[in-house]
């Protein structure tokens, strides 16, 4: 609400009370983020050093200014401010809104880490000056104590009496956010409203000027009209401008809005109740064109020459009004009431801002910030409407349009909040959905996480597939307790000619489907298949003291299977037990395999077995001895292993 009032209060705003040196040590709780930034003193150097913004940079010899604020006269277009401040509990990691208005560039630093940047710092002739106009950001601070809030800030171009700089604050993100929308949204509906009631009565009253050029107080009154809603309207517009050099030119049409109004006004109160002399009209004039020429040079204070200018329409509006109801002229009672509402509200809301030194509009921090509110809006359109209301006690015809097109306006508002709450409900229904979507994606990505999971089991052994997913790959290890188990089919290649391909790709998946299962059975590895062979081993990932034992059983279980199934081939069989080492080789298929002289010797077993026999060596012999009849063979010759123990496993 700061920026519709600004132009009625800036005067009586103007006084504040510096803060004694005590409120250098500010301390941020969850109840005094609103005003805590208000009062900081800041320090500041004309420095450009990346270094100020660590927090244990010595700032000690710096200067302190009030608010973030320096005179543009002291300030050589780029420098940094520190503050330092302390938080309680009851912000820590809680989301904080931190918002900032500027003119120039700034680049903002929380405990040495850059949080935001706002335009760009490139030098005096590249940087771009940017404002954020409050728009928060969501910052959090990690621990109670203190913080450091470090800003670069650049700005080498000013108007005169500008000063350098810039202002924060911070608040509670969980209301912040919110009250900022509604209120964006409030504000824009306010000023919409506004701009379209006055201009919409400004262009009617320029209408009855036209019809009736007699009444040259319709003119007057339209071009106040018109400058007021200038006035709402340029508002309007610098809530959407970031470029402070643009709004700086709103606020000087702005300016030039208020001086003509102020002259409009004079006369349009000259022709209705003193239209004698023209002394008056021709100071009003004067007044209104030394405004502006007072503005641009900046030769006086701007406050002073605006006083001057409002002093002199108030004084002639009163003494005017009065004349004309102690003569009793018509209607001279209804600007009358207007007139005499708006000077004694002013008064009174100036005499509390001395008093409580200094006032904020905002409906949502008290009550009195509320009530303000309401004054200060009926304020500024109780005397337009009392004027309009005699100019349409004057035309009561017109008055029928008149009520028309404000009752058009009206609707016009209605249909703005109705779309807006429309747009909610439709944002709420597509909050809904995309939920949905995202759960059931999510139930889809689960799945197929799980297929991934299982696929990956049926390749690798589960600790090696869990640290392949973990680390992205798998060392190799020793094991030095496994049994080694190889089956071959005999004769295979002269039975596989006499089938055909599907056939023969059909029985061996039947026959290596039944033997993945009795490995699993009994606790053994499937290492590979290659061709008509089957490797499995038991003794690893993890150890088991009773590998041999479980491999033969696997074995009989094998044969048993071959024996009953009808299959078309035969099998024989060899085990060996021994030390091996295990990993994975390749980045693509990935395959795990073992080697060592227990897998060959293995490999020898199964070659010198016979049909329908378990082939073990004297290793394995010797761990299974006492459970399972063994046939000792002798010494056989085995392809560079030389002679080797072997015996057939009986059951």
């Amino acid at each position: 609400m700061k920026r519709i009032f600004s132009i009625i209060f800036g005067l009586c705003l103007c006084l504040s009370v510096h803060a004694q040196k005590d409120s250098l040590k500010i301390l941020l709780t969850a109840d005094s983020l609103y005003s805590a930034f208000d009062r900081a003193w800041w320090k500041y150097s004309l420095v450009d050093d990346s270094a100020v913004a660590v927090p244990a940079y010595n700032d000690s010899s710096w200067k302190y200014i009030r608010s973030g604020q320096i005179d543009s006269n002291n300030f050589k277009g780029i420098g940094w401010f520190r503050l330092r401040f302390n938080i309680d509990s009851s912000l820590v990691h809680k989301p904080i809104a931190f918002s900032v208005r500027q003119k120039g560039a700034s680049e903002i630093y929380l405990d040495g880490k850059k949080i935001k940047s706002y335009g760009v710092i490139k030098g005096k002739d590249s940087t771009e000056y940017y404002n954020p106009q409050n728009v928060p950001i969501i910052i959090f601070m990690d621990s109670v104590g203190e913080h450091v809030l470090a800003i670069r800030y650049a700005r080498y171009t000013f108007r005169d009496n500008q000063y350098a700089g810039f202002s924060v604050e911070m608040s509670p993100a969980d209301t912040t956010i919110e009250q900022k929308r509604v209120n964006d949204v409030v504000i824009t509906v306010f000023l919409i409203i506004l701009f379209v009631v006055f201009f919409t009565l400004s262009f009617l009253h320029f209408l009855f000027f036209l019809y009736y050029k007699q009444n040259v107080s319709n003119l007057w009154f339209s071009i106040f009209m018109f400058c007021i809603s200038g006035i709402w309207f340029a508002n309007f517009w610098a809530l959407f401008t970031s470029d402070p050099d643009f709004n700086d030119s709103l606020k000087d049409s702005i300016v030039v809005f208020a001086s003509v109004a102020c002259s409009a006004f004079v006369l349009f109160i000259h022709i209705l109740f003193n239209n004698k002399g023209r002394w008056w009209t021709i100071i009003a004039f004067l007044l209104s064109a030394g405004t502006l020429v007072v503005y641009y040079t900046k030769a006086l204070e701007m406050g002073v020459v605006l006083f001057v200018m409002l002093g002199y329409v108030a004084v002639y509006s009163i003494i005017c009004l009065l004349r004309a109801i102690i003569k009793k002229i018509k209607g001279a009672v209804i600007l009358g009431v207007g007139f005499g509402f708006f000077m004694v509200s002013l008064f009174c809301v100036v005499l509390l801002s001395i008093v409580m030194k200094g006032l904020e509009f905002n409906t949502s921090n008290s009550i009195l910030g509320a009530i303000l509110a309401i004054v200060l809006l009926l304020d500024i359109v109780c005397i337009p409407i009392t004027m309009s209301v005699y100019q349409a006690w004057m035309f009561a015809k017109l008055n029928k349009d008149l009520t028309s097109q404000l009752q058009h306006v009206k609707e016009l508002s209605e249909t703005s909040i109705q779309q807006e709450q429309e747009k909610k409900h439709i944002l709420e229904n597509q909050k809904a959905q995309l939920e949905n979507m995202v759960a059931e994606r999510t139930a889809q990505l689960t799945l197929e996480k799980h297929k991934s999971d299982e696929l990956l089991l049926n390749i690798l052994p589960e600790g090696v597939a869990e640290e392949l997913k973990n680390t992205g790959s798998a060392e190799a290890k020793q094991y030095n307790h496994v049994s080694v188990l190889f089956t071959d089919f005999v004769n295979f290649t002269g039975l596989s000619e006499r089938m055909t391909p599907t056939e023969l790709v059909q029985e061996i998946h039947r026959n290596f489907t039944a033997f993945d299962a009795i490995i699993e059975k009994h606790g053994l590895e499937k290492i590979k298949t290659i061709g008509d062979a089957y490797m499995a081993v038991c003794g690893l990932p993890n150890e088991m003291p009773d590998h041999a034992q479980r491999v033969v059983k696997a074995a009989l279980d094998i044969l048993n299977y071959m024996e009953h199934s009808g299959s078309t081939f035969q099998i024989r069989m060899g085990i060996h037990s021994g030390d091996v080492v295990a990993g994975i080789v390749g980045v693509k298929k990935y395959a795990y395999d073992i080697w060592g002289d227990a897998v060959n010797t293995a490999a020898r077993m199964e070659q010198n077995s016979e049909t329908g026999k378990i082939n073990i060596s004297g290793s394995t012999y010797e761990l299974v001895k006492r459970e399972f009849n063994c046939v000792h063979r002798g010494k056989i010759e085995a392809k560079n292993k030389g002679e080797i123990d072997m015996y057939f496993v009986e059951g």
